[in-house]
């Protein structure tokens, strides 16, 4: 590993978050009474930024004794790139769908820290609308 610091990608990725659309949280957890933002969401709002920048984001799994997910924005131009590594956790590991949601979360929280992203509520404006009330 180098002690270089990938500026060229800092460079670029800073532009890109200039340029980054609002995180909405647009699902509804029933189980938890609370809302998120998901994978296509959060991906929404970085991919047009990122790519005109330059830069690649790249997820893979590995296996390194047991799963794995690597997040990985890359600088097409200069080689330069920064990861993530989260080992992927199921409580049951030969359930498939079970598996593959656990992914997609992990998929998701990688990518917003990595990107240093805060989704918010998408309310359509409904807060905005409301009456204000008065005491």
């Amino acid at each position: 590993m180098s002690d270089t610091p990938p500026i060229k990608m800092y460079t670029a990725l800073l532009t890109a978050m200039r340029d980054f659309g609002k995180v909405k949280k647009d699902r509804q957890n029933p189980a938890f009474r609370s809302s998120y933002a998901t994978l296509h969401s959060i991906l929404e709002a970085v991919e047009d930024p990122l790519h005109t920048q330059g830069l690649i984001l790249v997820q893979r799994l590995v296996d390194d004794d047991g799963l794995a997910l690597v997040t990985e924005l890359i600088h097409a131009e200069s080689g330069e790139r920064i990861s993530s590594y989260a080992s992927v956790v199921c409580a049951e590991p030969n359930n498939p769908q079970k598996v593959g949601s656990a992914i997609t979360y992990y998929r998701r929280y990688s990518l917003l820290t990595l990107l240093n992203l805060t989704p918010e509520e998408d309310d359509d404006g409904n807060a905005a609308s409301q009456p204000i009330q008065r005491q």
